[in-house]
């Protein structure tokens, strides 16, 4: 069993956090104190052991649950590590490692392969690896797993307010609103891609910060290992992220005048390239495309034709009890008719798989449903067809779920937490309306509108929107904290 109980190993690398956090945090944040910076560290290690309650009570499916199913795809890299140790590094380090001789791993995964997924928008790879890594320390216990994201997205975090208290100034506030904001910090508790993307998100900006005031080439080091999380991890944070942090980097050396005009620019420039390099249009169609099906359950299945020839095969989600999985390999109950194939992630023709003794299937991906999916219009492969769904993404962003869609706790807590949200950026805006945007506040509302935007018109599942927004409160928060509290955002001294 690798979801054990709470048992001392985990117990013994929380104590030791706490203890490096009484010895070295004193100059973190100084306005709070070790004491403060301890609780919120367990408040965050509760809410992931809550995580992982809620999952193993009602995902009980392992291969559809995003928090254990990266955790058991590890267990084939870390299992080469005794004989094979080469191999182990090979997959760790990603050096190597797409030869036929690791196909005998890459069989035994569910989500290292996705042949039956032809978006770039996001990738298993290295939350698959991360996992493998920490089962050097972990000896299978998952609740070790939560406790080592942990501490990177709570470095993450420090790092985030940070950078936002040079220019906002307002620590206690923040700190307290980051750590205590529902989403943010159950999202980014447990074993998560979240939880990369806030250290990641973390590193890059204290370090830009730094190079701001001094520059040394370790720091630019630090800023492409820092990159390089966030493009393995989820690429469009990235692509979003990448041209606005370049301004900012700019005017905060130069202080341009024209900021909006600077960011417009580099924006504008950005999409041209990646419009030439991935055409982020038909990814964000396509990304649509592969959410609306999850949303609605189904299987992905490999039957073997002659001559080495394979197909897939997609069963869906109401023809799931007629389906025998047994590790990877998938037995008929009961004949399948109008099932469908699939090429290149695409539908082609409509077929029927018969029961057969000797029939066999190796097992994609199940995906289980989600239970808060809801109607969204198929988008069209063309720009204009992408802004005229605007108004309905940030309506999806902001106030998803609706009132009558409401059917869990967390769902209660989402519901509350976007009327907050809400209020405080109506009050923000009508408070400050009239004051010139600083550099500070150009990037992270540029940041939050893109963002919002691009998970509005792609994402038909009102928990998936839930969790993907809490990276856009990383920069959200500030500004509001800022325009309400009436604070003059302080510019970067480099003399410092």
């Amino acid at each position: 069993m690798y979801l054990q109980g709470l048992d001392w190993l985990p117990l013994v690398y929380i104590v030791l956090f706490l203890f490096l956090i009484s010895r070295f945090a004193s100059e973190v944040i100084p306005q709070i104190s070790k004491k403060e910076l301890s609780a919120f560290f367990l408040i965050k290690v509760l809410s992931g052991f809550a995580l992982t309650w809620l999952y193993s009570s009602y995902y009980t499916q392992r291969n559809t649950a995003d928090i254990f199913k990266y955790f058991d795809d590890s267990l084939p890299i870390f299992n080469a590590l005794k004989e094979h140790p080469e191999d182990y590094f090979s997959m760790l380090f990603g050096i190597g490692n797409d030869t036929p001789h690791f196909d005998q791993y890459y069989n035994q995964m569910y989500h290292w392969q996705r042949e039956y997924d032809s978006n770039i928008f996001s990738d298993s790879h290295l939350i698959i690896r991360f996992n493998a890594l920490i089962r050097m320390v972990s000896f299978g216990n998952f609740h070790v797993h939560t406790v080592a994201m942990n501490v990177l997205s709570f470095m993450g975090t420090i790092w985030i307010i940070q950078f936002f208290n040079r220019f906002i100034q307002q620590p206690k506030l923040m700190t307290y609103v980051f750590f205590l904001t529902p989403s943010l910090l159950f999202w980014s508790s447990g074993v998560l891609k979240e939880g990369i993307i806030l250290f990641a998100l973390g590193l890059l900006l204290v370090t830009c910060d730094k190079i701001v005031k001094d520059f040394k080439w370790h720091y630019v080091l630090l800023v492409c290992f820092s990159i390089g999380l966030l493009l393995y991890t989820k690429i469009y944070v990235a692509l979003i992220l990448l041209p606005g942090l370049i301004c900012w980097l700019i005017d905060e050396r130069f202080d341009l005048k024209l900021k909006f005009a600077h960011y417009a620019s580099c924006y504008l420039g950005t999409f041209v390239l990646v419009y030439f390099s991935i055409n982020p249009v038909e990814r964000l169609v396509q990304k649509q495309h592969d959410l609306i099906e999850n949303a609605a359950g189904g299987t992905y299945i490999e039957r073997h034709l002659t001559n080495n020839i394979c197909d897939t095969i997609f069963v869906a989600a109401f023809n799931h009890d007629k389906l025998k999985i047994r590790n990877k390999t998938v037995y008929l109950d009961k004949a399948l008719h109008q099932v469908q194939a699939v090429k290149h992630g695409d539908p082609c023709n409509m077929l029927t798989l018969h029961n057969s003794e000797k029939a066999q299937y190796r097992l994609l991906l199940d995906i289980g449903v989600t239970g808060s999916d809801f109607q969204m219009k198929p988008l069209e492969p063309y720009l204009i067809d992408l802004l005229k769904q605007t108004p309905v993404s940030y309506l999806n962003v902001f106030f998803r779920p609706f009132p009558q869609e409401v059917k869990s706790l967390l769902q209660i807590i989402s519901f509350l937490e976007n009327l907050v949200f809400a209020t405080l950026i109506l009050a923000g805006f009508l408070r400050r309306r009239k004051t010139k945007l600083k550099n500070i506040e150009m990037l992270s509302i540029l940041f939050v509108v893109i963002l919002f935007w691009v998970i509005g018109i792609t994402t038909p599942i009102a928990g998936a929107i839930m969790r993907y927004k809490v990276i856009g409160y990383v920069f959200l928060i500030p500004v509001l904290i800022q325009r309400i509290k009436k604070v003059e955002p302080q510019p970067c001294d480099s003399t410092s």
